[in-house]
């Protein structure tokens, strides 16, 4: 439900970003983070922590996509907006690492429900340091909001992301028809209010915009995968231990932190397209040879990830700058926010599609195992990658 609510309401914090306030919104989204944080550290049963871990994910919404909205128009130049960029890269990676574990020592020594109430001092130090610091001229736009079109954009993305998460074949159906139905609507409804809904038709249409977005959905589903399924097959062909599965992630987290490190180097030499081009070759040799690991003594695995998380790194920082550089000014916070959806989206796609492969035991041409599989669909995605990246239209940097 925090992913759902998060990545759907990702749409409407992005649109106020653009007609009423980049910097208000972010706090408004921080606020309604940090109070239903404090309710979900509170809840008495698994009902009332449902409900208010959704309604964290409102406010979480606004986080991502607002954020790197900001980042573009407070840096100018692409190698100020690189090292903005490695900076937010950085401490994505480093709360990865330490999140989990320190999370293990809250609930070893404390409660599960100190998880919640620690967001509470860290939104309202971010909230401060966003009032203090960050200048924003106002804004005299009218915020001018087609309600019913968003309501119909709404109901349509969830009911999409919760149609991944069901295993009903009635309920898919109905769920994919409700879809449909609310995407014609919103569609028909936007042609009629353009501009004035939660995200404008002429911007999807942009094709900077759709195909970075297409990139985004493929390496998403990349990572969703890498994530996911190497801790398992450590696990279940390697016969390792739960936590020696999961620290095979370690190199893809902290690499991925590199790479966007790295990039802003590589980004004074050469253009945003090249570095993307960059990014997806170390995506399409890491996601070969992942194929390639079983053949290999499991610590090879390590160096593998290492070579996926430089390419994440590179490419996913490079998509954000390209984003930046090639949408339309005044609608980055709504082009951010359908970008952070499609994140989402990414993730729902990956876990449910490679999930599908591997809860019914699929295989290579009746050879091997799911993971044969998995591996090999995850390496003609970085091919993807890399073929999307070629076809990107000439960039202003």
């Amino acid at each position: 439900m925090y992913l759902l609510f998060s990545g759907v309401f990702s749409l409407l914090f992005g649109k106020l970003a653009d007609c009423w306030s980049r910097k208000g919104t972010l706090v408004s989204g921080l606020v309604i983070f940090s109070f239903f944080s404090l309710l979900c550290g509170t809840a008495n049963n698994m009902l009332l922590l449902i409900i208010f871990r959704a309604c964290q994910g409102i406010g979480a919404g606004a986080i991502v996509p607002v954020s790197r909205a900001m980042v573009g128009h407070l840096f100018e130049t692409k190698e100020s907006r690189a090292k903005a960029q490695s900076i937010e890269s950085s401490v994505w990676g480093i709360a990865g690492l330490l999140g989990p574990f320190l999370g293990g020592v809250i609930l070893h020594y404390f409660s599960w429900r100190f998880v919640f109430f620690l967001n509470v001092p860290l939104t309202l130090t971010a909230i401060i340091l966003l009032l203090i610091f960050v200048d924003e001229p106002s804004k005299k736009q009218v915020i001018t909001l087609d309600y019913l079109g968003s309501f119909y954009l709404l109901l349509a993305s969830m009911t999409l992301f919760g149609s991944l998460y069901v295993s009903d074949n009635a309920l898919i159906f109905i769920l994919g028809l409700i879809t449909c139905l609310s995407f014609y609507l919103w569609f028909q409804r936007e042609k009629k209010e353009s501009g004035h809904g939660l995200v404008d038709i002429q911007v999807l249409k942009n094709k900077h915009v759709l195909r970075i977005n297409l990139l985004t959905l493929t390496t998403g589903i990349i990572a969703a995968g890498v994530n996911a399924y190497v801790p398992l097959w450590g696990q279940e062909l390697m016969e390792m231990t739960p936590l020696k599965a999961g620290s095979l992630l370690t190199p893809f987290l902290i690499f991925w932190t590199g790479g966007t490190v790295a990039n802003t180097y590589l980004i004074k030499k050469w253009s945003i397209k090249m570095n993307l081009l960059v990014g997806t070759t170390f995506l399409i040799v890491g996601t070969l040879l992942l194929n390639m690991v079983m053949n290999f003594q499991e610590n090879m695995m390590f160096f593998v990830l290492a070579l996926i998380g430089i390419g994440m790194g590179i490419t996913v920082s490079s998509m954000m700058i390209y984003l930046q550089f090639n949408a339309p000014k005044n609608s980055l916070g709504s082009v951010m926010g359908v970008n952070s959806f499609v994140l989402m989206m990414s993730k729902s796609i990956g876990v449910a599609f490679l999930g599908a492969i591997y809860g019914k035991d699929l295989t290579l041409f009746s050879h091997g195992n799911s993971f044969n599989l998995i591996f090999a669909l995850i390496f003609i995605l970085g091919i993807q990658a890399n073929y999307l990246v070629r076809k990107l239209p000439k960039s202003v940097v």
